[in-house]
């Protein structure tokens, strides 16, 4: 039950953090949108510039949702090793033997 729990507290945590990031180039990315809507006629040669500014956010909240997407990857597969490790000290009897990755039944 252990190792259930450990899994369960990761992926809150992962989700939390994953949520905190992502939090404030989205409202830096919709800020900027609102400010080009709200744009008088007499500024419009702003829109340029502030169309950079958003495709540099959206450039930003695309690299961070790849990395959650690898870090969400390794966590999955080291919960994957884990899980499969302690079946295997429980059921086998098998003590503090160190087992590779590869070496696990899938």
């Amino acid at each position: 039950m252990q190792p259930i729990y450990q899994s369960y507290s990761q992926q809150q945590k992962f989700t939390a953090n994953a949520a905190y990031e992502l939090r404030s180039p989205l409202a830096s990315l919709l800020a900027t949108v609102e400010t080009i809507l709200r744009l008088p006629p007499s500024n419009q040669w702003e829109i340029p510039l502030l169309l950079q500014t958003v495709e540099r956010q959206g450039r930003r909240l695309s690299h961070l949702i790849w990395d959650f997407h690898k870090k969400s990857s390794a966590l999955e597969v080291m919960q994957n090793y884990s899980s499969r490790l302690a079946f295997l000290r429980g059921v086998g009897g098998i003590s503090d033997r160190r087992f590779y990755f590869w070496e696990l039944p899938f």
